[in-house]
């Protein structure tokens, strides 16, 4: 297979995988590992103009989102057995970030026709009645993360590329808020804990930056070390105070670093070679 397109994957239950990516006539297609082996790729349908979003957001559901042809919103679920596709609307600028903060929730992130950020949301019956415009203007696609039932946290880059960040707290949306920086990427955000979140960028400089949410301030910007990156970080929560940030460096070279409780332990090469410049869905 020649794909045009990073692959997105997820796990929907034990020892069980699906990915996601577009081939190269950008139409989709879809592999699993079942627990014993992998699939062969199949066309998953469609013609698609962003990378797939996908979420799992209850065992044996998973939710595929991407961009059409039309810059409108595709949805594909899975419910164990088989799956069903929808058109979701929209006039979108950016491809799809997605995020569930309870069983059978989703709530879906893209730049409006004006670069404001649009949010549309399952309720675990229906849709919501179109996407409503959550303000803002951003140079970049959303990243979201969710640390607990009825909590979501939005990131994005601002026009004049600093962090930006709105969150839904149960009852409303705030106001955006402006966390600085000078971002010369798109962003990774993670929660490995209630009340705690990272978020990580490259700086003007093509260094990897974070920023720290804990408990009820954000903590200064820090700079991660002096590996210059080609690609935007990347976050993944692997355990209790383990975060995993992986770069490829200007070198196409993998690099890794891992943050155990408050200590960055470094980066470390990882041999071989990568050529695309995204490590993450965007």
């Amino acid at each position: 297979m020649v794909f045009s397109s990073q692959p997105e994957a997820v796990s929907w239950g034990p020892n069980r995988i699906g990915v996601f990516a577009l081939g190269y006539e950008i139409f989709g297609y879809h592999a699993y590992w079942d627990g014993s082996r992998w699939s062969n790729w199949e066309k998953q349908g469609g013609y698609f103009t962003s990378t797939f979003k996908a979420v799992a957001s209850g065992p044996n559901r998973i939710d595929v989102l991407s961009r059409a042809t039309d810059l409108s919103a595709w949805h594909g679920r899975y419910d164990g057995s088989s799956w069903q596709v929808e058109a979701l609307g929209g006039v979108l600028n950016s491809g799809i970030e997605a995020v569930s903060w309870g069983a059978n929730r989703l709530d879906l992130f893209a730049l409006g026709p004006d670069n404001s950020c649009n949010h549309r949301w399952w309720n675990g019956a229906s849709w919501s009645s179109g996407w409503e415009n959550l303000g803002g203007n951003f140079t970049g696609p959303f990243c979201a993360v969710s640390w607990g039932p009825n909590r979501i946290d939005v990131f994005a880059k601002g026009l004049v590329n600093e962090l930006s960040h709105n969150w839904w707290d149960g009852s409303s949306w705030h106001e955006w808020e402006d966390l600085g920086g000078l971002l010369a990427s798109d962003i990774s955000c993670v929660s490995l804990a209630p009340n705690n979140l990272d978020v990580f960028a490259l700086g003007s400089d093509n260094i990897v930056f974070g920023r720290r949410w804990k408990l009820s301030a954000w903590e200064d910007w820090m700079r991660l070390g002096d590996i210059q990156a080609f690609s935007a970080p990347f976050a993944a929560h692997r355990g209790e105070n383990l975060l995993d940030l992986l770069v490829v460096g200007v070198n196409s070279a993998p690099y890794y670093q891992v943050r155990n409780g408050n200590d960055w332990l470094g980066w470390e090469y990882q041999s071989g070679g990568v050529l695309s410049n995204n490590v993450r869905n965007g």
